[in-house]
């Protein structure tokens, strides 16, 4: 329990301020071809971070791992910041647009193909919201233009939260050991961490080449097959089901069920809530996107173990189906 309280302490002030950010900016910095890739790559490092903590959790106690694994990812990631060169849009939006061409020059391939986006750019930045405080921002959102945009970004990703993958993110060793097979819950964790990394990457590489949509019914239903047969599982072991020749079906629904989240749901889910935005909107309705996200995320992570007790570990389970 103070593990899973460690980690939703650091998802949660974290990934509140980081979140939206680390989304918008691989989005203004790549080039199309390979804005999808990039920008999903933020979820392979949060769930390499996870499978340190599955692996460390082994070897050494929870508060070393607790200050161990923030503190290399931590380090990287500054070191990484440090050669990364500024938004080019963000710079042009505030009329800084020696920086923003220059900035360009350091991740395009051409001058040619700068000089291009620069035009493209003058062209995306027709309606002039750089000088405008958040509340005007806010009354642009309920605008026509801008509302069915607005509710896509926040509802695709927020939705996703529902389906508990936070939760079962924090609690797997704990999922692992409520099934009370013989399986060790130590490498159960490990190996479906290694699965979830495995998709993460299969999935960034699948959004160049798949549409949204299908990427996202097709990844939500492979995870659905995975958590109501674990709920399935936890059904008959509480009905006193002799469960020993299925003692593989919690390994096996888990590594299901992350492969359809992170290979399917969730690297289409925060790359369409960044790409229906109109640019100019695009920071603040993914800070508004990040803030529903973040709550969510709390809330559900939260009533975990009050809604276990009043359905059930097989009810949770099918819940989140």
């Amino acid at each position: 329990m103070r593990t899973s309280v460690v980690w939703s302490s650091e998802r949660g002030l974290l990934a509140a301020f980081l979140n939206a950010p680390s989304i918008v900016l691989p989005c203004e910095v790549s080039e199309a071809t390979w804005r999808g890739t990039l920008a999903r790559l933020l979820e392979v490092w949060v769930t390499l971070g996870f499978l340190l903590f599955y692996l460390m959790s082994g070897l050494i106690s929870w508060k070393t791992a607790a200050l161990l694994i923030p503190a290399i990812t931590f380090i990287s990631g500054i070191l990484g910041l440090l050669i990364v060169p500024e938004s080019p849009s963000w710079l042009y939006r505030r009329q800084r647009e020696a920086e923003a061409f220059n900035s360009l020059l350091k991740i395009r391939n051409s001058r040619t193909a700068v000089e291009k986006e620069m035009v493209e750019m003058k062209m995306l930045d027709q309606q002039d919201t750089k000088k405008l405080s958040w509340h005007h921002l806010l009354k642009m959102i309920y605008q026509k233009d801008y509302v069915m945009p607005m509710v896509i970004s926040v509802l695709v990703p927020s939705l996703a939260v529902f389906c508990g993958f936070g939760v079962v993110a924090i609690y797997l060793p704990e999922v692992f050991a409520m099934t009370g097979v013989s399986r060790d819950q130590y490498w159960s964790s490990v190996i479906s961490g290694s699965f979830r990394l495995l998709f993460n990457f299969i999935g960034s590489g699948l959004l160049s080449r798949m549409r949204r949509k299908v990427m996202l019914v097709s990844g939500s239903f492979t995870a659905l097959v995975g958590v109501a047969s674990l709920g399935a599982f936890f059904y008959f072991k509480e009905q006193r089901y002799d469960m020993s020749d299925v003692s593989w079906l919690p390994l096996a629904a888990v590594v299901m069920y992350v492969a359809g989240i992170s290979g399917g749901v969730l690297p289409p889910a925060w790359l369409v809530a960044a790409e229906v935005l109109p640019s100019n909107i695009r920071s603040f309705g993914m800070g508004i996107t990040n803030t529903v996200y973040t709550t969510l995320y709390f809330l559900v992570s939260k009533t975990y173990d009050d809604t276990k007790v009043t359905l059930g570990p097989h009810g949770v389970f099918w819940a989140y189906s």
